[in-house]
């Protein structure tokens, strides 16, 4: 994501699924958006959104150095 401006951990990327309101795995479709943390005042590159998640506690699922971990 090196043309995204503003970044603030550039080497830390986000995968995040968005379901709809009662989300039905045979008939919903869902978002997937890709994303990195910027600054408040970052524009997002042409073709892109940018999408502000809501303050939650989230499912957490990483990959270091090769090996699988998770937290909550």
């Amino acid at each position: 994501m090196t043309e995204v401006t503003g970044t603030q951990l550039p080497r830390l990327q986000y995968g995040v699924f968005i379901d709809p309101p009662n989300y039905n795995p045979d008939t919903d479709t869902f978002t997937w958006i890709a994303g990195v943390e910027v600054t408040a005042d970052a524009v997002p590159p042409e073709g892109m959104i940018s999408y502000k998640l809501p303050q939650a506690t989230y499912a957490v699922l990483g990959i270091s150095r090769g090996e699988w971990w998770s937290c909550l």
